[in-house]
């Protein structure tokens, strides 16, 4: 059996609260990691959505992710700020 769907954190998203090390030398940028996933799923012939996250910020940055190959687009930073994160950006 296969997944219904998969989804690619990228970088760019969450608080900040995470450590540097994590943020900025684990992470690839969320367009390459789009682009890799969907090439791939693609030469696999899969039928398994592919939901993208992770710094979009703007309507553009959605579009631009959905023209790409994403299924779905979900946006977690929104919904934190609107829980009264603090977003702690270092």
């Amino acid at each position: 059996a296969e997944p219904d769907f998969i989804t690619i954190d990228g970088r760019g998203g969450a608080t900040g609260s995470s450590p540097y090390f994590l943020r900025e030398a684990t992470t690839i940028p969320t367009v390459y990691a789009l682009y890799r996933a969907r090439k791939y799923l693609d030469a696999v012939r899969s039928d398994i959505s592919l939901v993208i996250t992770g710094g979009l910020r703007v309507s553009a940055d959605v579009a631009k992710a959905l023209a790409m190959g994403a299924d779905a687009v979900a946006v977690a930073s929104a919904a934190l700020i609107a829980a009264a994160c603090q977003q702690y950006r270092i």
